[in-house]
Order: C-alpha cells, then structure tokens, then sequence
C-alpha cells in the first residue's frame, strides 16, 4: 500500500531520534512510519523537516520526507491508498485522491478543537485515538460518532542492546513535560522535600513553549534550590532508556489526563517501578505494572497531597517483595513496541475500499465524465454532482455536446497565451469526433 503520514511540530528527520528527543506525537509518528516500511508498504513522511535534511528525500529505510509545505500538491495528485493526519483535523481541509484518510489524534479534546473538526469532518473517514478512555473522552467532547472512533495504542522505539547497569538504590525520575506534575515535586514544601533520601533526575525534551517559558524557568528555579534534584535536561530515546534502567523508580505526581503514556511503556520496557496518580488513561497503559496514588481533585497540589505522595513512595521503595512483584508483571507485557502497533494497523488497512468520493474524482481526471457523474448519483457525492453539472453541461442537455467543445477552444482563445495560438480547433479534433460518434 502507499500511505502518506502528516505531523507537523518539532523539526524531524530519519535520525532526528539518533541525536535528540522529540514529543511524544513526533515520535510516534516516525517510529511507526519505519515498522509501516518494514511491512512493505510505500510511506512518505511530510513535516517540518530537520535543517540536516532539509531537502527531503528518500533516507536508509527506504521512506520518502518532505517538507510538509509539499503535502497538499502531492496529495491532491497522487493515488494514495491512505492518509494518515496527525493531531490537525485542517490537513483535511482540501480533497484528495486517498482512498481513506485518518485523523489520528494524540490529544484530549477540548471544544475549542471540536470547532475545528467539525470544519473538516466532511472529509475524515475515521479518528483513530491512543486508548480506550480517550476514544470516550473524543466522541464526549467533539459528538464525533463512537461507531467512527477507533482504539490504537501507542508503542516504544526498540533502543537495541543497552550497558547492564545496577539499580541506584536512591535515584528517582521524572521525563513527562514540566507542566504536568513537575511542581508537585519541586516546589517549597513538594514531595521531594519530604524525602530527603531521595535524589530526584528531571529529564524532558527540548522544546519550552513561549506561554511556558516563564512557569519552566520558575520550577527550575525551585529545582536548584532543593539538594536532592538534579536537572539532566533533554535526552535521546537511547540515553533516557539507559537512565531508566538505573534508575529506584519513576514518579508522576499528576492530575493531568493523559490518553497514552508513551514513558509508561519504555519504564514497563526496562522494569523500571511506576508510582503514579490514576489519571486519564494511565492505569488503561500501566494496568498491574504500577502503584497507582488515589488523589481527590480538591487536594492535588496541596501540602496533603504531597505528603501522601511522599509516604506512598517511601512505603513502595522499601517493599522488597511488592516490587519484584511489578517487575515480574513488566516482564509478562507483551503490547510494548511499534512493531506490533504497526502489524494491527496492517490489519485494519486491509479492509479499506476505496470512497466514492475519491473514486469519482478519479474519473473525471481520467476524462470519464458519465461515469463519474453516474457514480456520484448513485452514491450522492453532490460536490461531484455539482461539478459535472457546472463544467460539463452537455451530461444534463444544458448544452450541446459541440456547443460544449466549441466553448472551450472559444475560452482558450480567449486567453491569448501564445503557446496555445496554434491549437487546433477542438471541434476538429479526432478524440471530439471519436467521442460525438460513440
């Protein structure tokens, strides 16, 4: 199959992943474009394309990338079996010749983006979400039909083989972005002031929002006010893998609702502890590999808050047996890796057929009006209707069919561009007698 897959974001490349992080939707979007081309199918990339690639091309896989300023010309020219959208329902905004296209969103909903996805519904045949909780949570807020809402998941680059190292017996982690439960840990009077025989490591990838840089600047701010917290600051996917591995525990003191989390599964991957709030999808991600902290919306942030967190991680650390116990269930998962999500992705592309839509276009490029306009009758495509019947007059009897031909070398000649002087007169052309005679 040919599919084409449309991120915009951070700057990305083939090796983007090799030398930096990225966000979690840039992420996933190039590691399952590279286990799509493993399966065989033909994929181009269109983003905003890495300066050390900024030409675009064919990379070592074998995918085509472009910058996304060349999607829409591609897309409206080239027979596609699939197009795959990521986050913005607007790179629907224009007709194509794709026999489906997929909106696969990695965000909640909100109703501001509901507007817009209503302005471009017309031309989505299904939204594909990460998980369970964010399917219900996408058709709740948009009123985009269940039946219309597919259930992904999302996976985790496999790193190849890291150094063995030994687990700290000290050595926390966080890695989600700052916004999202940062505070609670570094602030005066945070968690991690209350754990004072704990070290907390901050990773993130490197990209600080405008509306953010202040809110970042003032946590780490309080960061290096705490002796126990050390900003490692962006890593790659392999160096954040490693970090993990060496790593007491993960901890996400969060009331944010997250639809995948994507670091769940690589702390899974590594058998790293997870000690988390059980908001959003998390406990759909983690299911029994994690130690879920109840919270009340009223509380979190509070002192109460931290000190419960604080005491639920210490309880956890010192419980020898409970976590061998999560470690043994990290080991069991087996729903890990981009590999897989692309084989049932697979799965799902090979029940497509193409849309009426895009199979009337088709037609009418290809110069077969009746069909087309038969095709589009049938299965009331009335932009196709409308067009025929604008354009081709002569299908309704509005006009004759020589009317018809004489007003388009009328209008041509109209237009006096010189290398269409000597045009011969298309009423005479053998295609317009081969054609009135049939």
């Amino acid at each position: 199959m040919e599919i084409a897959l449309i991120f915009s974001g951070m700057q990305s490349g083939p090796d983007t992943l090799d030398k930096k992080s990225l966000g979690g939707s840039e992420t996933a979007a190039i590691c399952v474009a590279k286990e799509l081309r493993k399966l065989g199918h033909m994929v181009t990339v269109f983003c905003n394309l890495d300066p050390e690639f900024l030409n675009g091309g064919l990379d070592k896989d074998g995918i085509r990338w472009s910058g996304i300023e060349q999607y829409q010309g591609f897309a409206m020219s080239t027979e596609l079996d699939v197009i795959i959208g990521s986050r913005d329902p607007s790179i629907f905004g224009f007709p194509t010749q794709a026999k489906k296209h997929i909106l696969w969103t990695h965000d909640l909903a909100t109703h501001q983006m509901s507007g817009v996805l209503h302005n471009f519904a017309w031309n989505i045949d299904e939204i594909w979400t990460v998980s369970e909780f964010h399917r219900w949570q996408y058709s709740k807020i948009t009123g985009y039909p269940l039946s219309h809402i597919r259930t992904t998941r999302n996976g985790i680059l496999d790193v190849g083989p890291l150094m063995e190292l030994p687990r700290s017996s000290t050595e926390l982690l966080y890695a989600a972005r700052p916004e999202r439960g940062l505070i609670n840990l570094v602030r005066p009077g945070g968690i991690m002031s209350r754990l004072p025989e704990y070290n907390l490591q901050v990773c993130f990838y490197d990209n600080w929002p405008d509306q953010l840089r202040g809110f970042y600047q003032q946590l780490f701010d309080y960061a290096k006010a705490l002796p126990n917290v050390t900003i490692l600051g962006s890593k790659t996917q392999k160096e954040l893998r490693q970090i993990m591995q060496r790593s007491l525990a993960y901890v996400y003191p969060t009331n944010f609702e997250e639809v995948s989390c994507i670091i769940a599964r690589e702390a899974i991957e590594q058998q790293l502890p997870f000690i988390c709030s059980d908001a959003g999808a998390l406990p759909e991600t983690l299911k029994d590999c994690a130690h879920f902290v109840k919270w009340d919306k009223k509380d979190i942030g509070s002192d109460q808050f931290c000190e419960n967190f604080a005491n639920q991680i210490r309880m956890v650390l010192k419980d020898q047996l409970y976590l061998n116990e999560l470690s043994v269930r990290c080991k069991q998962r087996t729903d890990l890796y981009w590999g897989d999500v692309a084989k049932d992705w697979q799965n799902h592309f090979d029940v497509i057929k193409p849309k009426s839509y895009s199979m009337c276009k088709s037609l009418i490029m290809d110069g077969d009006v009746i069909p087309a306009y038969a095709l589009a009758k049938e299965k009331n495509e009335q932009y196709w209707i409308d067009h025929v019947e604008k354009y081709y007059p002569f299908i309704t009897g509005h006009r004759t069919f020589e009317e018809h031909y004489k007003g388009i070398y009328e209008l041509e000649e109209s237009k006096k561009v010189p290398e269409r002087q000597n045009m011969r007169t298309l009423v005479n052309h053998p295609r317009y007698h081969e054609i009135k005679n049939a």
